[in-house]
């Protein structure tokens, strides 16, 4: 296996032979993975993280998502090409491959408003969870926005740079640039 990647009820991963696969709960297709017919296709990431009814994935720098649309989380902006991808519950980022950051679907609490950045900046990645977003731009600043519900977009300032984030219901935790874990919003559930 590739990549691994669980969801609310269901899990998706790519298989060593870049072959998407899902399986779980299937409320509302989740699980089942687009077929491609073309066998040159390969599937280079695949996200159902916090991906309450929908997961999405990239194909040779296509963005696909299946499952629950009805608050268009599964309809990717279209003419671009894509190198990472996170489905959210109802609403799904990803950064194209010129280093914009894009969501889409519901944007309730701001989750899919992506703040502006000024000059010409690129993002490394994107994670999107239920009610808030998060990213990390090229510089490793990491950037929250949504709901601030239990301080879940609130970044430690005493961190400069970040390597990785993962956000979820009412929390992110993220792994700085040395190698540190650090975790902020609710710990209700330890």
């Amino acid at each position: 296996w590739n990549h691994i990647s669980a969801g609310s009820f269901f899990t998706c991963g790519i298989a060593s032979n870049f072959s998407a696969y899902c399986w779980g709960q299937d409320y509302a297709q989740q699980t089942k993975v687009p077929i491609v017919f073309n066998t040159t296709m390969r599937w280079t990431a695949i996200s159902s993280s916090a991906g309450y009814h929908h997961s999405c994935g990239i194909m040779n720098e296509l963005a696909l998502c299946w499952g629950d649309d009805s608050y268009k989380q599964s309809s990717p902006p279209p003419g671009r090409t894509w190198k990472q991808i996170s489905a959210g519950q109802f609403h799904s980022c990803g950064v194209t491959t010129d280093g914009e950051a894009l969501c889409w679907g519901d944007n309730l609490y701001g989750q899919s408003a992506v703040p502006p950045q000024t000059g010409s900046v690129s993002w490394r990645m994107t994670s999107a969870g239920h009610y808030h977003s998060c990213g990390i731009l090229a510089s490793g600043q990491a950037l929250c926005w949504g709901s601030t519900m239990y301080g879940a977009t609130a970044v430690p300032k005493d961190v400069s740079s970040w390597s990785n984030l993962a956000v979820g219901r009412f929390h992110t935790c993220g792994v700085s640039s040395s190698g540190a874990l650090r975790c902020w919003g609710s710990n209700q559930d330890g």
